[in-house]
């Protein structure tokens, strides 16, 4: 039996995440529908969700209470540019030929859209997580407060 495009989708979305964390990169998956759940070490519980009909990935939970309009905000859209930039290495790229990046409002915080042009599904995935991490280490670099308030990072 052919796997339609949403189980395709959806498939590798789980594949990409249990194989981030049998390498721990990741952890404490709970994978329901299109979405997967998950903890980000130094960054509390994620969600990543699958939209096949859109060919996008939304990635929510990674900076909650974040008005549109912040310091943090705008680092993150410099990021978002950076990660679109020719000079970043291809493996973390995000490539315009390949997908579109967006930030969104999600609840009262911001959430990363990826929406797939001629890439596949892992390869979304993939630039999901690099994504997230790499915003990870800019807000303890930058934002330990935050790190400490929505994380529980360490004071010190």
């Amino acid at each position: 039996m052919a796997l339609t495009l949403e189980d395709e989708a959806v498939q590798a979305m789980r594949r990409v995440l249990r194989g981030y964390a049998e390498r721990h990169m990741v952890k404490d998956l709970d994978e329901a529908g299109e979405a997967v759940d998950f903890a980000l070490p130094g960054a509390g519980r994620l969600r990543l969700v699958c939209d096949p009909a859109k060919r996008s990935l939304t990635l929510r939970g990674l900076l909650p209470d974040v008005p549109a309009k912040s310091p943090l905000a705008e680092e993150l859209a410099g990021l978002m540019a950076k990660s679109r930039a020719v000079e970043t290495p291809e493996h973390r790229r995000v490539d315009p030929a390949q997908a579109s990046l967006a930030l969104r409002r999600a609840g009262r915080g911001l959430a990363l859209v990826l929406s797939l042009r001629e890439a596949d599904w892992e390869w979304g995935v993939r630039r999901m997580i690099n994504l997230a991490h790499a915003v990870r280490v800019m807000v303890h670099a930058g934002h330990p407060f935050f790190a400490q308030t929505h994380w529980g990072a360490s004071e010190e």
